[in-house]
């Protein structure tokens, strides 16, 4: 599999509701850091594994964010799906799976709000066509995002635990690579990837863990939004 082949969604809808207090006027991918937005820096990650074409799936004031990048960003061609209301990560990718011009055979959905800049090249080198993956890493303590079991045997995600336990483990990344037959064929036009379809995908055994030791900052909160403004710094 090549990142050519796939279809490449950023989830670009939130309201950032947790960032009130620091980003209070525009989408959270709109995140000012150090006067450039946040999804600046997850659209030159994928142009830097060689991605052409994105496809932002916009909601809260998604007029922002089409206002400010147009029809392209540097070299890659930039297109729009935009939610007429609310309709979670889930209902967002499905929605913007249905405007995809062409077919695809898988697609990557990546979440607005984390930098995760995992070797793509390689991953998709393990993975296939008609599989479901969650790109996952490493962290030294899980209690800010919860953790997941993987099967040493077989690399499927065998749970997810909930937010609280602390020490080192293994995370989802918010990256995923999935079958689009599995967003397409869910009952419904609203629901959500984390709690709706990875929890099916597991009890299934139908989700593989993909691992990359890659650095991961999620901006959901002030303190991690700050540090990605010092980490950009030493870039």
């Amino acid at each position: 599999m090549k990142v050519s082949e796939i279809a490449i969604f950023v989830l670009a809808g939130g309201m950032g509701t947790r960032l009130r207090t620091v980003v209070a006027d525009r989408p959270k991918v709109m995140a000012d850091i150090g006067g450039r937005p946040f999804l600046d820096f997850i659209l030159d990650y994928l142009r830097s594994q060689g991605a052409e074409e994105v496809t932002l799936l916009t909601g809260y004031l998604g007029s922002m964010i089409s206002s400010h990048y147009g029809s392209s960003y540097r070299s890659i061609s930039l297109t729009y799906s935009q939610e007429p209301s609310p309709l979670g990560t889930g209902g967002a990718v499905k929605l913007a799976l249905k405007q995809s011009v062409g077919t695809h055979k898988a697609c990557m959905v990546l979440n607005g709000d984390t930098y995760f800049p995992a070797n793509l090249k390689r991953l998709l080198g393990k993975c296939e066509f008609s599989s479901n993956y969650v790109l996952t890493t490493q962290v030294a303590d899980v209690s800010r995002f919860g953790s997941l079991g993987v099967s040493h045997e077989t690399g499927k995600v065998t749970a997810f635990m909930e937010k609280g336990a602390s020490g080192q483990g293994l995370i989802n990344s918010g990256t995923y690579i999935l079958d689009p037959s599995t967003i397409l064929s869910f009952q419904g036009s609203s629901f959500s990837l984390e709690q709706d379809i990875l929890p099916v995908l597991v009890s299934r055994e139908m989700l593989l863990s993909v691992r990359d030791p890659a650095c991961f900052i999620d901006i959901g909160i002030p303190t991690d939004y700050a540090s990605f403004q010092s980490f950009v710094k030493k870039l």
